[in-house]
């Protein structure tokens, strides 16, 4: 069974992120993601050519809305403050 990828072009449109996001995102969240998708261990060493998963963008869209959430929580919270 073949599983199709996606490129970090597609993923940061799905997302409607930027690439710079995407790639932060990679670091934050790549011990979730599939092993073509996250950065590479070694030091000096990076991906050539990053690969998606279908589960990594489903990973991808949940870490957006849980970081969209604490966003609107930090900015409702600070707003109530003063």
């Amino acid at each position: 069974m073949s599983e199709d990828f996606f490129t970090p072009d597609d993923v940061a449109g799905t997302l409607n992120i930027p690439l710079s996001t995407l790639e932060l995102w990679c670091a934050l969240f790549g011990s979730c993601l599939s092993t073509s998708a996250r950065p590479s261990d070694l030091p000096g060493i990076e991906v050539i050519e990053r690969r998606f998963t279908e589960e990594d963008v489903v990973v991808l869209a949940g870490a957006k809305q849980l970081m969209a959430r604490q966003v609107t929580s930090s900015v409702t919270n600070g707003s109530q403050v003063g």
